[in-house]
Order: structure tokens, then sequence, then C-alpha cells
């Protein structure tokens, strides 16, 4: 029996409504829900302010234990077009966290989507709805803390790395190798994204015959791609 597939508009649109109801419960009473700011919270918006102020951008803030700059830019973006609410440092987090929902849609769909089968949209979309009222993901979508980076980045770098394995196309081996290159300056949990993404294709190397004939051009670009946007981060560490 064929399996009836979702048109691309109906699929949109579930997208759409589950994303409105991920940034519905990410936003609400965001000045409020959880109350106070956390340590990490107000050390954030200290230096974030400081970097408004004229102090010199780095690469990695040695204070507070050692953290990586994304976070630390983001708030001093938000800061910077909100004005210093206290607020405006979990702005960056709520915005991560409702974005990270449609890219867990794109991963379900890639990985078991092949061809637009509808297993593919129902997992695309089923994975997207649970993402959207997840305790935990929710919770850190809420307070102005860097781990939500994490499974931003992660989720993009396999969602477009099977992309690029599914279609072929250097873009998505590329934007793959930004996002992995990309996660080592979120989180300390972000420096394992790029070994699983390594384990994955070792994966495939092992078990699926001609994986490396047929995918050798992309992975090779996604790897220089990964080793350029890392570097920075990779000579600070080296010579720290």
């Amino acid at each position: 029996m064929r399996q009836r597939i979702l048109s691309l508009r109906w699929e949109a649109l579930l997208v759409v409504l589950i994303t409105l109801l991920a940034g519905t419960l990410r936003f609400s009473y965001l000045t409020e829900l959880p109350p106070g700011l956390h340590f990490d919270e107000g050390f954030k918006g200290v230096t974030a302010r400081g970097l408004l102020a004229g102090d010199p951008p780095r690469l990695f803030f040695e204070s507070d234990m050692g953290e990586e700059p994304i976070a630390m830019y983001l708030v001093a973006a938000a800061l910077a077009v909100v004005g210093p609410e206290p607020w405006a440092i979990r702005l960056p987090s709520a915005v991560v966290g409702t974005l990270t929902v449609p890219l867990a849609w794109w991963l379900g769909r890639e990985v078991f989507g092949k061809g637009r089968k509808l297993r593919g949209q129902v997992v695309g979309l089923g994975t997207a709805l649970v993402l959207a009222v997840l305790y935990w993901h929710l919770s850190f979508s809420r307070i102005g803390m860097e781990p939500i980076l994490v499974p931003f980045f992660a989720t993009g770098a396999f969602a477009s790395l099977v992309w690029g394995l599914n279609s072929g196309r250097p873009g998505a081996f590329a934007l793959a190798g930004v996002a992995l290159g990309g996660s080592l300056y979120t989180y300390k949990a972000g420096y394992f994204v790029p070994v699983l993404a390594g384990l994955f294709l070792l994966y495939g190397l092992i078990v699926e015959r001609g994986f490396w004939q047929r995918h050798r051009r992309g992975l090779l670009l996604l790897g220089l791609v990964a080793l350029i946007v890392a570097a920075p981060i990779g000579v600070y560490f080296a010579t720290h």
C-alpha cells in the first residue's frame, strides 16, 4: 500500500506552527521566569557591557573558569539593541533555542526521509515537536548561558552533513564544516561535536561499501572548512 506524503505546503505550515509554539514557550515572561539572574548570567552581562564600552575583543574569555566567545558576543549584540536590561542577557538563548527546533525537523527529515518519504516527514515533525516542549531544552533556552548553543550547532552540523551525504552537494558539506568548527566556540561540551561526527563517518566507512569513493570530495571539503573555522581557537589553545 502506497504511503501518502504530505504536501510541502502542509509540511512547511506544520514546521512554522511548531516553531511558533517553541518561541512562545521560550519568550513568554522571559523578564520574570526564571526569577533573578544566575551569577553566570551576571558575568556575561558585565563582560558584554565592557565589550560595548571599548574593552578589546577576545577569542576566549579566561575569567569565570574560561568561556568560549559566541555567547558573549551575542549578549553584547542584544544589549546594544535592547539596552542595559537584565532580560536582554537571556534574549540570545531564547532565539537560539527557538531556531534549534526547525533544525531538528531538518535533521529528522534528512536522516529518515531520503527521496521524500512519509517516514522522514513524520520523524522530522515529531522530533521538532518533542524538542519544542522538552524540559531541559526549554529551561536552558530561558537562561543567558552558553550550553544552549551546543544543540544548535550539533543539530545544524549533522543535518547539513546528512544532507550532503544524501545529495552530494558541496555546499552542504561546507556548511557542515562551518558548524563543526564553530561548535568549538560554544561551550566545553561543544568540543565533542566533531568527535561524534568523526565516529558517525567512521561507521559509514566501515559498514557501507564505496562510502569513501562516493563522498570523498565532500568529506575533504568538510574537513578543510572545519579546520579553517577552528584554527583560531585551536591556535589559542596550543599557545595558552
